[in-house]
């Protein structure tokens, strides 16, 4: 009875991992990597813009918007779901304090490629800061 339950144990603890990995390997496939996610100086530039394309069914966002501070923390989110695409770039207040010299605008600045999405219609938004910049319909193809 007792090896049983030892067995039984061990199987439990086995699933568990096996999900477990399964899982991480699914969250590693919905990363995305950047080639910038920074805050720069811009000068004689648009306040702020949200792009996107399609190629090869990635995605790549390219943008910019105003910020406080030189230096805040600039992070991201990314979500995908059946039919929505959710990327989101947001600032932490930054220090008054800016080394930034002459007229500019200090911004983050983001340029980012996601990994391959399976063929279908989605719901894109682009967020900065929480507000909506860009929202459309769609089409990836196969």
């Amino acid at each position: 009875m007792i090896k049983r339950l030892v067995l039984l144990a061990l199987v439990s603890v086995l699933v568990l991992l096996v999900a477990t990995g399964a899982t991480t390997v699914e969250h590693r496939t919905n990363e995305i990597s950047f080639s910038t996610l920074k805050t720069k100086c811009l000068i004689d530039t648009p306040m702020s813009s949200a792009d996107y394309e399609i190629d090869e069914r990635r995605l790549r966002f390219d943008g910019h918007f105003p910020v406080k501070g030189a230096e805040p923390d600039v992070g991201y989110r990314y979500r995908q779901t059946k039919d929505t695409i959710l990327f989101a770039v947001n600032s932490s207040s930054g220090a008054r304090h800016t080394d930034f010299s002459g007229e500019c605008m200090s911004s983050a600045v983001y340029d980012a490629v996601t990994p391959r999405i399976k063929p279908g219609r989605y719901l894109l938004q682009i967020r900065h800061n929480g507000g909506v910049k860009r929202e459309a319909y769609i089409s990836v193809g196969e």
